[in-house]
């Protein structure tokens, strides 16, 4: 059951930046790298990494994790992993030349799943095979 509970913390965490956009007051759409750009020309993250992504993100993920039976810390710890693996991610598809919005298989979901199912595999004592399994199953979902 654990597994399933940390699989939906995970989606949450992904998917509420890009549910609430529409609701994001002017203040926060700014990107969190503010435009700047690094030597190669590419944008160090990129316009659709904001403040308000992030606070959305693990907002929900920990809101979840409370209607989930989990405590408010480690539905943030999730949310805030994962939400790291994905700016990392984003800081990599810049370096590789990805466009903003552009795919990148197996990429996208990679860290972002990866990074958290690390940690929960320590906190919630679950096998290898069980975080591969929830990773693979997260990249599934994105």
């Amino acid at each position: 059951m654990i597994a399933f509970k940390i699989l939906a913390i995970l989606i949450a965490a992904n998917a509420a930046p890009l549910l609430s956009a529409n609701f994001c007051p002017k203040k926060c759409r700014r990107p969190l790298d503010n435009g700047r750009k690094l030597t190669d020309g590419n944008p160090i993250l990129g316009n659709h990494k904001t403040l308000w992504g992030l606070l959305c993100g693990i907002g929900a993920a920990g809101i979840l994790s409370l209607f989930l039976g989990l405590s408010l810390p480690v539905g943030l710890l999730i949310a805030s992993v994962s939400l790291l693996g994905d700016l990392l991610t984003s800081f990599i598809k810049r370096r590789l030349g990805f466009a903003e919005g552009e795919t990148a298989y197996l990429l996208d979901h990679l860290l972002e799943g990866a990074l958290p199912l690390l940690i929960c595999k320590g906190l919630f004592s679950i096998s290898w095979s069980l975080s591969f399994a929830l990773l693979m199953l997260f990249v599934g979902c994105g």
